[in-house]
């Protein structure tokens, strides 16, 4: 019968191996735990709670590169929201085609419906066509109770109506902005014009309300 060698008389290579062979699944299970806490403490730090999150739709940049966030930051800090805490979100670039659509229209509608279904929208912006496209499957919330007295008399010729289909009450969801008119369109080149709208959010109409304020006295 062939007998073992002691552990302490292992050489340190061996030692290794015996832990390894004998106490794998322990071990992993650890190294796991340890990623999993590491994970979570590295997302606790770095979090940053938003406070919109806009949807750019055939937009005319990519939104994922710092043009739009930073033009963003007068925003943060003229309402007072500290940007190591508070951050805006921002959608990739959707492209529908509504005239002609495809499967990645399909694909991408169905992504904006389950959205607008879990109220995690603030705001979208679009061009004109698809804006009317999206206000037909009942995007948007009436924008008039967000925009000031001045601000609805300022912009009463460019406000864009829908109908709604169950009670035919027609009533404005959107401003249309061009680049000529609104100074945050033109200095991120997103659009040279396009309609915005605001989705339900529950609890985040004063936000809302704010950045409508921000962008129309752009």
């Amino acid at each position: 019968m062939e007998q073992k060698t002691p552990f302490k008389d292992l050489s340190t290579k061996a030692k290794f191996q015996y832990i390894w062979d004998y106490y794998k699944f322990p071990i992993l299970g650890v190294a796991l735990g340890i990623i999993v806490v590491i994970s979570f403490i590295v997302h606790f730090v770095t979090y940053k709670k938003p406070v919109l999150t806009l949807t750019f739709v055939n937009c005319g940049v990519d939104t994922n590169d710092n043009t739009i966030p930073d033009s963003l930051a007068p925003f943060m800090s003229e309402n007072g929201y500290d940007t190591s805490k508070y951050t805006i979100d921002l959608n990739k670039n959707l492209t529908l085609n509504m005239d002609t659509p495809n499967a990645s229209t399909s694909q991408d509608l169905t992504t904006l419906d389950v959205m607008i279904g879990a109220h995690s929208i603030s705001a979208i912006f679009a061009d004109a066509d698809t804006f009317d496209a999206l206000a037909e499957r009942s995007y948007f919330v009436d924008i008039s109770s967000y925009l000031s007295e001045d601000e609805l008399a300022q912009y009463q010729d460019d406000l864009v109506y829908t109908t709604d289909s169950d009670t035919n009450k027609t009533y404005p969801v959107g401003v249309h902005l061009t680049s000529d008119t609104c100074s945050w369109l033109k200095d991120t080149q997103t659009y040279d014009d396009c309609v915005i709208g605001l989705c339900y959010e529950e609890g985040n109409d004063d936000t809302q309300k704010q950045f409508m304020h921000f962008l129309l006295e752009e």
